[in-house]
């Protein structure tokens, strides 16, 4: 569902911007300030809300489902930049296996059953149940970010989540070098995204 505005061009697209400062600098092609507009949109929505509840010494212990669903909202709209989509409705499972099995900060971690199990266990478990499925626990202080709870796979995965949150914040970074440097179809796809979010024609 879209965010709505009596003025469309007021319409706030991240804690700093808005519609117009959006449509501006794609006029300009002004990638240096679109770039921006997408950090301040992904801080303000997410990574600032994860760093100061992981921050809070009385919540912080307990955070990891909040921290988590938010990292998997996170996965979400980096898939919809990557493909230039306005959603993932029926792509879920396809998009998280695939970030997962191939973006550099997490291919090392997971095989196409890990990303599996995490989609099912933590992704659906998290958003719609409000808890992780099986036997899989969100931990902090592991040696890896993913193990198995047994020796049997499928009874559930362990997510280190400060590990997990690590790679996103990396991998956030390496979609903006990416963006900088000039990929042109990231480049195309990220200008859909945007206009996609800023409900402007293709």
């Amino acid at each position: 569902m879209k965010e709505s505005s009596e003025n469309a061009e007021n319409f706030s697209i991240s804690p700093n911007y808005k519609v117009n400062n959006w449509k501006e600098a794609e006029k300009n092609a002004d990638w240096a300030m679109m770039i921006k507009i997408f950090k301040n949109r992904l801080e303000g929505r997410f990574l600032e809300p994860i760093r100061l509840i992981a921050a809070d010494q009385k919540i912080g212990k307990f955070s990891g489902f909040s921290i988590l669903a938010l990292d998997c909202l996170i996965i979400e709209t980096l898939v919809q930049f990557d493909a230039g989509k306005d959603d993932t409705k029926g792509e879920g499972e396809t998009s998280f296996v695939s970030f997962l099995t191939t973006k550099d900060n997490f291919k090392d971690f997971f095989n196409k059953e890990k990303a599996k199990i995490f989609y099912y266990h933590f992704r659906n478990g998290l958003l719609h149940q409000a808890q992780t499925k099986k036997k899989s626990l969100i931990k902090i202080g592991q040696e890896s970010m993913v193990s198995k709870v047994s020796t049997n796979l499928h009874e559930g995965l362990i997510v280190d989540r400060e590990k997990f949150h690590e790679a996103i914040e990396k991998e956030i970074k390496r979609y903006m070098d990416l963006l900088t440097n000039g990929d042109t179809d990231l480049r195309n796809n990220f200008v859909k995204k945007m206009n996609f979010i800023c409900n402007l024609p293709e």
